[in-house]
């Protein structure tokens, strides 16, 4: 029996708050996270009670509230089982050890991340500007052979996960981490990359130019956005006449949508290919 009605079954509320229960939830190790709506957020204690008894593996169960500030901050709520927020998650051969409170971890990439990382070819020098516990970089130095993989992330939190997985999955000698904003560090590094991976939504605009200042012809730059269905091109548009304020000229390869984030509103990759 799927998840929303095997809670409907144990809480037994009205009829016209049915809509509302949670319908899903992700699993990091023992600790699962549920998306609670406001409407219903009083009856929390009780619905993390009956979510704790259904998910197997599940020891705490946490209530999201989304996302704060430009370090991306998860915004937990303890709301049954142990009171331990440290999470462990295992994805594409690999495992992620990293404190649910601090550090962002998105269960809807995991497709993208693998088909990211299948792209990746041998001897390609990667720059993750957004790398947060090392959900993107590690796999792709795990499975494939890039020459290097620079590493960014600005939060502490997050870059002191990052540096414990690195170690956990043996990438040491090809994994880089580098603590700061991507805006500086990367394009003080005086390197150019094959690949540049702009993890951030809504839309890492902000980072464009230190990407492009790493980017030599021929660099692929992964392009993370939202926009509303049918209007990619729409952004293409926006971030081309960016980059060529920049001096750059960029060609869009590919749109891969990623995930449905809102009613009509689309997480997208725009893999970009710099001409010159």
């Amino acid at each position: 029996m799927a998840f929303k009605a095997l809670l409907w079954q144990k809480l037994k509320l009205p009829t016209a708050e049915k809509a509302l229960i949670p319908s899903g939830y992700h699993s990091m190790g023992s600790v699962s996270i549920i998306k609670i709506p406001e409407a219903i957020w009083k009856k929390r204690a009780s619905i993390g009670k009956a979510a704790l008894s259904i998910i197997p593996s599940a020891q705490t169960i946490l209530a999201s509230k989304g996302i704060r500030g430009t370090l991306r901050e998860p915004r937990l709520v303890h709301l049954a089982g142990k009171k331990t927020f440290l999470a462990t998650h295992r994805e594409n051969g690999c495992v992620f050890e990293f404190d649910a409170r601090k550090t962002m971890w998105s269960a809807g990439n995991s497709a993208e991340r693998k088909r990211i990382s299948e792209e990746i070819k041998e001897g390609e020098i990667v720059m993750d500007f957004f790398a947060g516990p090392g959900d993107w970089s590690i796999p792709i130095a795990k499975t494939r052979k890039p020459e290097k993989v620079i590493a960014i992330e600005a939060s502490k939190e997050s870059h002191d996960s990052l540096k414990k997985n690195i170690a956990l999955n043996k990438v040491g000698g090809m994994v880089e981490a580098r603590l700061g904003k991507c805006e500086k560090i990367a394009p003080a590094l005086g390197m150019k990359a094959d690949r540049i991976l702009l993890g951030w939504l809504p839309e890492p605009a902000f980072a464009l130019e230190a990407a492009l200042d790493c980017a030599k012809p021929g660099t692929v730059i992964h392009y993370h956005a939202l926009s509303k269905e049918n209007e990619s091109q729409a952004l293409f548009g926006r971030v081309r006449k960016k980059a060529e304020e920049f001096g750059k000229r960029l060609a869009l390869k590919r749109v891969q949508r990623v995930k449905s984030y809102a009613p009509r509103v689309n997480h997208y990759d725009l893999e970009l290919e710099v001409m010159e």
